[in-house]
C-alpha cells in the first residue's frame, strides 16, 4: 500500500479546506480534509492517490464550501502523494 505525501496549503485557520479530486480524473470521488498545523502555518493533507485536486474552502467553518479557482485553475492542479514516491 503506497504511503501519503504531506500537502501544505496556507490559508487562514479560521477556514475550513478540503482538496476534492476532480470528476472523470483517476481522483474522482477523493475528498481530503485539511488539517491545520499552526508550526507551518498551513494546512496539511495527506495524500496518497496523485493527480488533479481542486481547493474547496469555507471561511463559515465547513456548511459552504467554495471552489478556489486561482488554485485550482480550469483543471484542477497536479499533487504528487505517496504512489508517485513508492
Amino acid at each position: 500500500m503506497a504511503t501519503s505525501t504531506p500537502v501544505k496549503v496556507r490559508l487562514t485557520s479560521t477556514y475550513t479546506v478540503q482538496l476534492r479530486g476532480v470528476t472523470g480524473k483517476n481522483t474522482a470521488g477523493i475528498t481530503l480534509q485539511g488539517t491545520y498545523d499552526s508550526g507551518w502555518d498551513a494546512f496539511l493533507f495527506d495524500v496518497i492517490i496523485s493527480g488533479p485536486y481542486e481547493l474547496w474552502f469555507d471561511s463559515a467553518g465547513g456548511s459552504t464550501y467554495v471552489k478556489d479557482s486561482v488554485w485550482s485553475g480550469s483543471t484542477g492542479k497536479w499533487v504528487t502523494g505517496g504512489d508517485f514516491i513508492d
